[in-house]
């Protein structure tokens, strides 16, 4: 797919959505048994298939009426209240006031959200986002078939829900038919984040994968979209793949996934850090040592934030040595005030230990670098504030971009620098701006 073809995609995706008259509901979620099948977006080079574990999807997306009742309880989340950094200036820009969506449409899905909010209404359940290979999956189905991709007559019948107006209003949630597994709205209704639309690091070309600054990436740059004649699951990765986690949209809307534990969280008193820190996040880590912090750690002081895997053989340990050399190049001054923290986006193999081991290999003065783990919720959060996009690959090891961030002492996003192997110039002149 060219990039003119992919650019059409993503527009196409935001001017068009099938108003399908639907009705309300608020069902609970189906099991869906997993299994094997040929992904739209494969997984790596030369690997088509992939594998889905058995999951559970809610029947419907969330409605506005559902999640009213959410942001009454979680007034951070209120319209006017949640912070810049977690959503933008249309953020329920739709709804009568801050906690009231308005007359007529509490059975309508609820839009206008970013992924951030859409996250923490599904934490506050104790559940999540189903994946994109969850979502796609599920999307797969027809009434009577688990994968009716190659049945004319389904493909029509989605085609021609894609093919409807979007200026009509939206559609109750809960009339379409329900699929093999007892899943509804999957088409036509609205697009829907998913919890790692992080990892869609797409091109249209395989030829763009030998772009000169593959030193961004570990590993190939992006993942190559097949089943051109797909349109519609195509139009879905070209929207995600287009987005930024505080972004919403008129018809951007979530549905939530399998159940998981609620995350342990940090008891952090946010309003003291301004509205675009990204210490607002509150998460919990352990560093190297076994010791819990917060995201907020080095608070107080200029910050170099990136995040890697310890088994990574080529992009991480570059940029262990690039954030050597910016040290290196920075005043003695600027270099006593300066922090580094590294996160782990491997929770399964970075252990306490074994993030010591690389300590002692790299030889890192632990009294100003942190490397530090969080369970795999709280990694893909860190990873949407800082815009770091990753995908864990069949053998284990990860594609992902190479970015390092400078925040103020207050953990306000001051530059993000992608250059390796050397200090950016820019980096510095910013660090030296710092007080």
């Amino acid at each position: 797919m060219s990039a003119v073809t992919q650019r059409w995609l993503i527009a196409l995706a935001c001017g068009v959505l099938a108003s399908q008259a639907l009705a309300g509901g608020t069902d609970p979620a189906v099991l869906v048994r997993g299994g094997k099948f040929e992904s739209v977006l494969p997984p790596a080079a030369g690997v088509k298939e992939v594998t889905v574990g058995d999951f559970r999807l809610d029947r419907t997306p969330v409605t506005n009426a559902e999640f009213a009742r959410f942001v009454q309880q979680h007034p951070e989340w209120r319209r006017g209240q949640v912070a810049e950094l977690f959503a933008d200036e249309k953020y329920l820009a739709h709804w009568s006031s801050a906690t009231e969506p308005g007359a007529g449409i509490g059975k309508q899905p609820v839009v206008n959200v970013s992924w951030f909010a859409a996250s923490a209404y599904c934490e506050a359940r104790g559940a999540r986002m189903p994946t994109w290979y969850e979502w796609e999956y599920a999307a797969a189905a027809s009434p009577t078939l688990r994968d009716a991709r190659r049945d004319p007559a389904w493909q029509q019948t989605v085609l021609s829900w894609y093919s409807r107006s979007a200026k009509s209003a939206l559609p109750d949630v809960g009339r379409s038919p329900a699929n093999y597994y007892g899943v509804q709205d999957l088409h036509g209704v609205i697009w829907e984040w998913v919890d790692d639309f992080g990892g869609m690091l797409v091109a249209g070309d395989n030829r763009q994968q030998s772009d000169p600054d593959t030193l961004r990436f570990c590993g190939p740059g992006a993942l190559t979209m097949e089943q051109k004649e797909n349109y519609p699951t195509l139009m879905r990765i070209a929207l995600l793949s287009s987005m930024k986690a505080r972004y919403t949209g008129a018809a951007m809307g979530f549905r939530c996934g399998q159940a998981l534990p609620a995350a342990e969280m940090k008891n952090v008193p946010i309003s003291s850090y301004p509205q675009q820190s990204i210490y607002r996040l509150e998460t919990r880590l352990t560093n190297q040592a076994g010791a819990g912090l917060g995201l907020d750690v080095n608070a107080g002081h200029p910050v170099l934030v990136t995040m890697f895997y310890g088994s990574c053989p080529a992009a991480c340990p570059l940029l262990i040595d690039t954030l050597r050399a910016i040290e290196k190049a920075a005043t003695p001054v600027q270099r006593e005030r300066l922090r580094v923290l590294m996160i782990s986006m491997d929770p399964q193999r970075d252990s306490v230990e074994n993030l010591q081991a690389l300590a002692r290999a790299r030889h890192i003065d632990t009294s100003r670098w942190t490397l530090a783990r969080a369970d795999a919720a709280t990694v893909r959060r860190i990873a949407a504030v800082l815009n770091i996009q990753y995908r864990q690959l069949p053998d284990g090891g990860f594609n992902h971009s190479s970015v390092i961030t400078l925040l103020s002492p207050r953990g306000e996003i001051v530059l993000q620098s992608t250059a390796l192997a050397k200090a950016d110039g820019a980096l510095l002149e910013a660090l030296s701006g710092l007080r």
